[in-house]
């Protein structure tokens, strides 16, 4: 009895923690230097954006949007710095082209434009119907790599040459696809191609709300 009342205590008191964390960085909608957020929610249509903070997890629900510019650095074992992990439900949105990010994790209808920084895994809980949810920008001469047969990974440069080595977390059952059949790679020449993604993200977003 001891024991569980302790429990629920702990979880009051994290919960609270949450609650104070997530209304401080919410507050102008932005993670900047100097703000770590241990487990951010963001809901409906709201937007976050991270440009010099960093966060352990941070959930997208909705038509959220996550937008990660810049974070704290370096990533390491500490999880003091850095984004550690993004959970995106829903029909949230992603945009990483800076920074440092351990895991992103894919659910629902949820997409991710990926220009740049650093990410070291993803994983995918979902189908592919029509369009892949992932759309990764880069200069040719990408390649995914295998292990045992299956691809687990991708290797390549962003446009702004710096390399990116990112591993896949497959989850193929309950008819989730593979990571790699999740993906749509453009390559340079891509000014054009953001361009019109642009567009198309935005015509996606807008005729689901």
């Amino acid at each position: 009895m001891k024991i569980k009342m302790m429990k629920k205590i702990l979880w009051l008191v994290l919960l609270g923690f949450t609650s104070v964390v997530n209304a401080g960085v919410l507050d102008d909608g932005k993670l900047t230097s100097g703000e770590f957020g241990y487990f951010v929610r963001v809901y409906n249509n709201d937007k976050l954006t991270v440009q010099g903070g960093g966060a352990n997890r941070i959930e997208m629900y909705d038509y959220s949007c996550l937008d990660v510019l810049q974070t704290s650095l370096p990533l390491d074992t500490s999880g003091q710095k850095g984004v550690w992990t993004i959970g995106l439900n829903d029909d949230s949105m992603l945009s990483v082209s800076g920074g440092a990010v351990d895991e992103v994790d894919f659910y629902g209808d949820s997409t991710a434009l990926l220009t740049g920084g650093q990410i070291y895994f993803i994983a995918s809980y979902q189908t592919v119907e029509t369009d892949p949810h992932i759309t990764l920008v880069c200069q040719k001469g990408w390649s995914f790599f295998e292990i045992n047969g299956i691809v687990e990974g991708i290797d390549g440069k962003w446009l702004d040459g710096t390399d990116f080595h990112i591993e896949f977390i497959n989850k193929n059952e309950d008819g989730c696809a593979f990571v790699y059949e999740n993906m749509n790679i453009i390559p340079e020449p891509a000014t054009f191609a953001l361009f019109s993604l642009g567009g198309l993200l935005i015509k996606r977003r807008t005729s689901k709300m």
